[in-house]
């Protein structure tokens, strides 16, 4: 199973010279930097910030006495000359503190309601899904210096994944079978896997929230299909999977973000598979088969939620032409390992 890996990267932000306001005095030495983490911090190790990939910032800076201005407004992070920056420096103040918040992509920035004591909220308005890791960061409150947390000197920037992620597996849990002298075989080719789901959806995150449950629910926008690019099909893998027996097959590579949702009735998935019975290496009957569209919520599963990897282990038994589920979860980030659900 496929995670997202996010590293600590040291960010460096910038603004030109030395900014003036009223509100605190800039000391043109130390820029201003951000080192990023995914949900559960990695190690450097294990990967990097995509370097391809743009993230964005809102800063404000205030006084002892809580007096502020926004510093930072949607300032994109780039990678560029062995680090990430933007055009121009920021630097810290002297004489006061900058909280943060950041959000992933650039290209889709939330409404956020900036609070100094806390109450900071992101809002995501009809929302469609496309193929983009939708995330937000928790907020770097009162920084007045770069910090070590993640392995860089920066900010620390936690991010986490607003959306859900949906796999498929694909098993023939019918074995071969030997009767009178003669092997019959069953051989499977999943063709096609359709699953109708909704795609548009609204949520405010609160950023006081404990976990990713705490901090907002999706609502979903309407009932219509709306994956994609705003298409008005379902979302369709199709690839040519042959199953031996009781072999589990990972079903195409694509990594599918969906929006976290109570599966209700009409979150169905269909399936579209062929079967090869042989007898004795010769085959006797080819056959494919289009079941009726199965609801994902009689499968183990009533809901998907923010920041879960699930999985669905498809078996087939050929003979009968039956359909199970066997779904999984587990966080899209473990600090020590996957928490399965089933």
């Amino acid at each position: 199973m496929k995670k997202l890996f996010l590293l600590a990267a040291m960010v460096g932000v910038a603004l030109t010279g030395c900014m003036k306001n009223e509100v605190y005095v800039p000391k043109c030495e130390t820029p201003i930097s951000f080192e990023v983490a995914n949900y559960v911090a990695q190690t450097r190790a294990e990967g990097a910030f995509d370097t391809t990939k743009t993230f964005g910032v809102n800063a404000w800076s205030h006084d002892a006495a809580g007096t502020e201005v926004q510093m930072m407004t949607n300032e994109t992070i780039a990678y560029a000359d062995s680090k990430w920056t933007t055009a121009t420096p920021y630097y810290w103040p002297i004489n006061g503190t900058v909280d943060f918040i950041a959000y992933y992509p650039t290209t889709v920035a939330p409404e956020i309601v900036y609070d100094y004591n806390g109450a900071d909220t992101y809002t995501y308005d009809n929302y469609t899904v496309a193929d983009v890791d939708l995330m937000y960061a928790d907020k770097a409150v009162r920084f007045s210096a770069n910090v070590n947390t993640y392995g860089f000197d920066g900010v620390p920037t936690l991010f986490h994944h607003a959306l859900a992620k949906v796999n498929f597996q694909v098993k023939n849990a019918y074995p071969a079978e030997t009767a009178t002298g003669a092997n019959t075989t069953y051989e499977i080719v999943v063709d096609k896997i359709t699953l109708n789901t909704h795609h548009t959806g609204s949520v405010t995150l609160e950023n006081a929230g404990t976990n990713d449950a705490s901090r907002g629910t999706w609502s979903v926008a309407n009932n219509v299909w709306t994956p994609n690019g705003g298409s008005t099909t379902p979302l369709t893998w199709t690839s040519d999977v042959n199953l031996a027996d009781d072999s589990v097959v990972a079903y195409d590579e694509k990594t599918q973000y969906v929006l976290p949702q109570i599966l209700a009735d009409d979150v169905t998935v269909e399936v579209v598979y062929t079967v090869t019975q042989k007898q004795d290496g010769t085959t006797i009957s080819v056959k494919q088969y289009t079941p009726t569209a199965i609801k994902l919520n009689t499968m183990g599963l009533t809901s998907w939620e923010m920041n879960k990897n699930i999985t669905y282990t498809i078996s087939i038994i050929a003979k009968s032409n039956q359909i199970f589920f066997d779904p999984a979860v587990e966080d899209w980030a473990p600090a020590t390992g996957a928490t399965t659900i089933e």
